[in-house]
C-alpha cells in the first residue's frame, strides 16, 4: 500500500458523504416515503461503508507503522481471511463472507 491506497480510502469516505447528504437533501425537500426510503438505504450503506474505511484505514496504518501495532488474529481479521489446516496438512487461508451485521 502506498499513498495513492491512502486516497482510495479517503475518496471513499468522501462519496459515502456525499451520497448520504445528497439523499438528505432529497428527502428533505420531498418529504414523501420514496424520499425517505432512499435516505435510508444511503445511510446503511454509508454505516457499511465506513466499516470498510476504518478496517482499511487501520490496516494501511498498521503497514505504515516502523512497528506493526495489529496482532496477527487482528490482521487477519481485518483481511477477512482465515487460516487453517487442510486435510493434507498444510496452511490454507479462507476469505472469510460475513455479513454487515457481524462485522459491528
Amino acid at each position: 500500500m502506498d499513498l495513492k491506497e491512502a486516497k482510495k480510502i479517503d475518496d471513499l469516505f468522501n462519496a459515502l458523504m456525499d451520497d448520504v447528504r445528497t439523499s438528505c437533501e432529497f428527502w428533505h425537500d420531498r418529504t414523501d416515503d420514496f424520499s425517505r426510503r432512499i435516505y435510508v438505504k444511503s445511510a446503511v450503506s454509508t454505516i457499511e461503508g465506513v466499516i470498510q474505511v476504518i478496517k482499511k484505514s487501520a490496516l494501511f496504518f498498521d503497514k505504515w507503522n516502523d512497528t506493526p501495532i495489529l496482532s496477527t488474529e487482528e490482521y487477519y481479521f481485518l483481511k477477512k481471511v482465515t487460516i487453517g489446516l487442510a486435510e493434507n496438512g498444510k496452511i490454507k487461508k479462507k476469505e472469510i463472507q460475513a455479513s454487515p451485521a457481524e462485522q459491528l
